[in-house]
């Protein structure tokens, strides 16, 4: 099976300058844990809820509560990415991309 027959095709995506609130709102909108994040076209980062967590963690425990809030909200979202996120070719095989995840204990491509 290839992947092109299981991936979503409908991807919810943001630009690298949109707020780490931004994508803690549409990844609860699209119930999803992954955001890609596209610059002209291009995918150039992706944005995990785990990212997302670990990073909103760090923030509530070096800042106040108030100060925090309004950190998060204006924070962007290319300080919080994982720069170049492992693609595959649509025609790739599902195991073999399963064990390329494996390898690298990611959860999305």
């Amino acid at each position: 099976m290839e992947i092109n027959e299981i991936m979503q095709r409908d991807v919810a995506a943001l630009d690298p300058s949109s707020s780490l609130l931004d994508a803690v709102d549409l990844m609860h909108e699209r119930g999803v844990r992954h955001i890609p994040l596209i610059r002209a076209g291009e995918v150039v980062g992706i944005v995990s809820d785990r990212d997302v967590r670990c990073y909103m963690t760090d923030i509530f425990e070096q800042l106040q509560e108030k100060t925090a809030g309004a950190y998060k909200k204006s924070l962007p979202l290319s300080q919080v990415m994982q720069a170049k996120p492992l693609a595959v070719d649509p025609a790739a095989d599902v195991l073999d991309v399963i064990d390329v995840m494996l390898e690298n204990k990611i959860g999305a491509v």
